[in-house]
């Protein structure tokens, strides 16, 4: 009796830890690694539980993938990194770099606005039992098995504007956005609004949501602890298409929305381990007239501050409650909870400079990239430990090993990890390289000239101490002159040509996009902005065909 009354209580522990596993990985949606999703969590804090200390800023390896990047790298629980490219792959690579395998996700589209080709700028995501979440421009939304295979597949539509990453649920279920169909560009009918859907792992469709008509439900969804689910989409249904925060619960009811005035979020919803939601907002007529936001679990505004440069990216927080972000301008923020600004640092100036998501390593270091073709380490306070010079720049997030490796990708195709120890040169403060390495030819060209004329000056004077022939002394002095003269107009030259130079997209002299009202305007020329007068916007408006004016600015959309 004795015996069975044992093994009745070790049947009932055993069942008990099996239930208590189960539980465990159901809560665990996501997978059990470093980096399972874009920003690192479920609560998008953008914190690793590992440290970087030791990461130096050597390139341990580059991996270059057949078209541009603007997704950012998640990391599974073998360590294998994946992303996706805008040729429509999902690459899945090894920790030294090389291909594990691709998949390819149909093929890429044409944007009538932006010209070229794209595919992919919603990042995959990774559930706890390893399978590969991606949706490409190309109609759907996949899952991905770890060896390459297609898992299944759902007609989900998204183009340009809403930057679509899945999430996945305490229970498992796996969120996305999408865009109405077909894009507002095309000037054709609406045929499908745009559609947040919740998926089961198996692929069949759980509920989708209309937000009413909405042109797109963007970013991110952030998870909260209660299972809420914070998203940015378009209120079409109640709200004339503003752009509004709504917290969803798992069976599709509203909880709360909140309308940040005139603001349009690019970026993604951030939960603090208080429950308090914090965002950025891009202006929906003037981008550079944004504001961070700090929401109670509630959705009630704790606090709001305004910036000056446009903000369109998710925020990071730390360990200590510290809030770090950049905005277009290129100047890196440190805040607190309370919404005080504890620093700043300019990086180079350029438009829409700072579109990359930082990530902090649990040592407080913080982790971005620029557009203006630098990726930066900096202290908590502020400052810069190093940085690397990276082609094109980096418009993604960085993702962070368990080794304390740094992976991100660039636009121009790339994938880099950074680690320590011996390997390319990093740069430890800003000085002028950009300028120096224009210059560099010129630079050597008056080294040459300048020492030629000194050894001549040189010369002359040991051929005057022994008295030689007037004549070659006269004739060593005129070079000499003629020397100083030509270095005097090859550095003016230069001068010139570096004061007059602009990027090469600003041959163009359309802007590409004009923004702003009331008489303040000012035109995006290739990757430069700039103030425009009124006879300019005359002027333009008469000549400049393909350039998008203010009042082709929808309600909510998104822009450049």
């Amino acid at each position: 009796m004795k015996i069975k009354k044992s093994l009745a209580i070790l049947g009932l522990f055993v069942a008990l830890f099996i239930q208590t596993e189960t539980s465990l990985a159901t809560i665990s949606g996501l997978a059990d690694s470093s980096w399972p999703v874009f920003h690192g969590d479920r609560k998008l804090t953008g914190q690793s539980k590992y440290d970087t200390s030791k990461t130096n800023g050597t390139i341990k390896w580059e991996f270059k993938a057949e078209g541009q990047i603007e997704t950012s790298p998640v990391i599974d629980a073998k360590g294998v990194i994946y992303f996706a490219d805008h040729r429509c792959y999902l690459y899945a690579i090894n920790q030294d770099g090389s291909l594990k395998w691709k998949f390819k996700g149909g093929e890429p589209v044409r944007s009538i606005e932006w010209g070229g080709e794209s595919c992919a700028q919603g990042s995959p995501t990774i559930g706890n039992d390893g399978t590969i979440y991606f949706l490409p421009m190309s109609g759907n939304f996949y899952a991905i098995t770890s060896d390459g295979s297609e898992k299944w597949k759902y007609p989900v539509f998204t183009f340009k504007n809403a930057w679509p990453t899945p999430a996945i649920g305490l229970d498992r279920t796996i969120y996305v956005g999408s865009e109405l169909y077909p894009p507002t560009e095309t000037g054709r009918p609406q045929e499908r609004p745009s559609y947040f859907y919740a998926f089961n792992p198996d692929g069949s469709l759980k509920w989708s949501w209309d937000p009413g008509g909405s042109s797109w439900v963007n970013g991110t969804p952030a998870i909260a602890d209660d299972g809420t689910i914070l998203v940015s989409a378009n209120d079409c249904a109640d709200n004339n298409c503003a752009n509004m925060l709504f917290a969803i619960t798992t069976n599709k009811e509203i909880k709360w929305k909140f309308n940040p005035p005139e603001g349009v979020q690019e970026g993604s919803p951030m939960i603090g381990p208080d429950g308090t939601i914090y965002f950025l907002a891009k202006g929906a007529k003037d981008p550079r007239k944004a504001f961070a936001y700090a929401l109670t679990s509630d959705g009630e505004q704790k606090w709001r501050t305004p910036f000056e440069n446009g903000l369109s990216i998710t925020p990071a927080l730390s360990n200590d409650s510290k809030l770090f972000f950049g905005d277009w301008g290129g100047i890196f923020y440190g805040y607190d909870t309370s919404g005080k600004e504890l620093w700043r640092s300019q990086t180079p100036n350029q438009y829409e400079a700072l579109s990359s998501s930082p990530a902090l390593g649990s040592d407080g270091t913080i982790y971005f990239g620029t557009l203006a073709n630098y990726f930066y380490a900096y202290s908590p306070d502020g400052k810069e430990k190093w940085k690397i010079p990276v082609s094109s720049g980096v418009d993604s997030s960085p993702a962070i090993g368990s080794d304390g490796t740094i992976y991100f990708t660039s636009i121009a195709g790339s994938l880099y990890a950074i680690g320590s120890g011996q390997g390319p040169a990093v740069q430890n403060s800003f000085a002028t390289q950009g300028q120096s390495t224009k210059n560099s030819n010129s630079n050597l060209l008056l080294t040459l000239i300048a020492v030629g004329t000194l050894l001549v000056i040189f010369v002359a004077i040991i051929l005057a101490i022994h008295k030689a022939n007037k004549m070659i002394i006269v004739a060593l002095v005129i070079c000499s002159v003629f020397l100083i003269i030509l270095i005097w107009s090859v550095f003016n030259k230069n001068s010139k040509n570096d004061s007059a130079s602009a990027p090469a997209s600003s041959a163009n002299p359309c802007p590409r996009r004009v923004y702003g009202d009331a008489g303040s305007y000012y035109g995006i020329f290739g990757m430069d902005q700039r103030n425009i007068i009124q006879t300019e916007l005359d002027q333009y408006r008469k000549n400049c065909k393909d350039t998008i004016w203010p009042e082709d600015t929808q309600s909510g959309y998104r822009g450049d």
